[in-house]
């Protein structure tokens, strides 16, 4: 299932709806979706224009919706089936960073069925950098990559590559693309090649 741009604004503005109804979220930033099967996944940061965060206080949280995708009347909506709040634990140098929200692109499914989503923060120079969020089912929890890289990056995206390892990829500063590899479950990323400085995509008609 693929997920257009327009898609994603729409499904966007519905979101916005349930979460007011839900959460009292005034906002929703940075969606950053995950297709599993049959269903939608889309992480986003819930924000009601309250103070600034603060390291470890008054952060914009993070709402994990699941939902299908149906076509009524020659147009897609969502149903959004289950929202839950999602709070992975910090761990060591975390608790130093603000804004910890999703990447604004798209996670993967992993071969084994691991699902992981692209996130960006702020660390304590105020500069952009790059992690990833993944459910343990051992555990049952969400948790943060054990590794923060990227310093300077946003707009994540992750996908699976070769040897079933996922792959991210960024815009960073001075208009180039870095990609990063990761271990096998996305625990620690790292740097793979030479920086991009030029994606090409193909248009569709």
């Amino acid at each position: 299932m693929d997920i257009s741009t327009s898609d994603k604004s729409l499904f966007c503005t519905q979101l916005v709806d349930t979460a007011a109804n839900n959460f009292g979220t005034t906002e929703v930033l940075r969606p950053t979706t995950l297709v599993m099967e049959d269903s939608v996944y889309m992480l986003v940061g819930k924000y009601s224009r309250t103070t600034p965060p603060i390291q470890g206080e008054n952060e914009r949280g993070l709402l994990l919706v699941k939902g299908t995708v149906t076509e009524e009347d020659g147009k897609n909506k969502i149903w959004w089936n289950e929202t839950h709040t999602a709070k992975p634990p910090p761990k060591g140098g975390y608790y130093l960073l603000t804004e910890v929200v999703g990447g604004g692109g798209s996670g993967t499914v992993m071969h084994d069925g691991t699902p992981i989503f692209p996130m960006q923060a702020k660390d304590e120079d105020g500069k952009s950098v790059l992690l990833s969020m993944r459910f343990t089912p051992s555990e049952n929890k969400w948790e943060l990559s054990f590794v923060v890289t990227g310093k300077g990056c946003r707009d994540p995206s992750i996908a699976e590559w070769e040897e079933n390892r996922p792959f991210m990829m960024a815009h960073c500063d001075g208009g180039y693309y870095d990609v990063y590899m990761s271990t096998w479950n996305g625990a620690a990323w790292y740097p793979y090649v030479e920086p991009i400085n030029r994606v090409w995509g193909n248009s569709r008609g």
